[in-house]
């Protein structure tokens, strides 16, 4: 995980839909390095 995402933005041209009440949460891909937004319920500690 980069960082939690509480604000509107867009990563790789995709528009982030985050608020303070929907936070998203950035994360990095070990193999590509890219970063997508993901809420909380489809994420999992590994």
């Amino acid at each position: 995980m980069v960082k939690k995402q509480s604000s509107p933005t867009k990563i790789r041209g995709h528009e982030v839909k985050a608020s303070a009440e929907k936070p998203q949460y950035i994360v990095e891909s070990d193999k590509s390095g890219k970063r997508a937004a993901h809420r909380p319920a489809k994420l999992s500690k590994r």
